[in-house]
């Protein structure tokens, strides 16, 4: 058993140095924090926020320009007005020919049961308006 154990710690051993020469030293990890890549990505960085703050000003003027407003809200009511009249070349299939069975249910605070159903009998043998007792 030992002959294995020395074998295993020498593998791990040459696994170890291996490992270690193929790890970059730390004085060229720490150099690349001022690599020409990183200070690239900040130049476009700073490029990319500056056009943006650009862009954001001109929109800006452009619509506080004084321009004649009142053709542009009658063009606005009438498009408005034509998209709320569209309809749908499929919207007959939404109409139901039995309208006035999905309009008739209860209100609301109304009850769909009707209040006699669970009555006493009354007399003559009948218990309510839907079960009726069979008189002999």
């Amino acid at each position: 058993m030992n002959d294995k154990d020395g074998e295993l710690r020498a593998r791990y051993a040459a696994l170890r140095h291996e490992q270690e020469r193929l790890v970059p030293a730390y004085a060229t990890i720490v150099g690349r924090r001022n690599s020409p890549q990183r200070v690239n990505r900040l130049r476009l960085g700073l490029v990319a926020g500056a056009m943006a703050i650009v862009c954001a000003v001109v929109v800006i003027r452009v619509s506080q320009s004084p321009i004649d407003d009142g053709a542009i809200r009658i063009d606005a009511m009438q498009g408005a007005a034509l998209v709320a009249a569209w309809k749908s070349p499929t919207d007959f299939l939404l109409e139901s020919s039995q309208r006035e069975l999905m309009h008739s249910g209860p209100g609301i605070g109304e009850s769909a049961i009707p209040d006699n159903l669970f009555a006493p009998p009354a007399a003559g043998g009948v218990k309510s308006n839907f079960i009726q007792e069979k008189t002999s």
